[in-house]
């Protein structure tokens, strides 16, 4: 079994508290906002909350990812997902 595997829909994996930690850590350090490995965390830690269409709000108004489609692709899977 891999990680993923391990974690999924696990609430007391540590995962979403760990994504948390690390997506947090780094919010307010300009060396990572257009950072696409920082984007990816923040995107998997969206996967896991109630609401990911907030966080990826969050990204765009602190420019965390904005030079990178995916942010805009993945946001727009969250709104779709919210029936917006």
């Amino acid at each position: 079994m891999d990680c993923k595997e391990l974690c999924r829909g696990d609430p007391n994996s540590g995962l979403v508290d760990l994504l948390e930690e690390a997506t947090n850590k780094f919010k307010d350090d300009a060396n990572y906002k257009g950072d696409l490995r920082y984007l990816k965390l923040w995107c998997q830690y969206a996967r896991h909350v109630e609401k990911p269409a907030s966080v990826y709000a969050l990204l765009a108004a602190n420019d965390i990812g904005s030079g990178y489609a995916l942010l805009y692709e993945e946001y727009a899977k969250a709104l779709e997902a919210d029936g917006r």
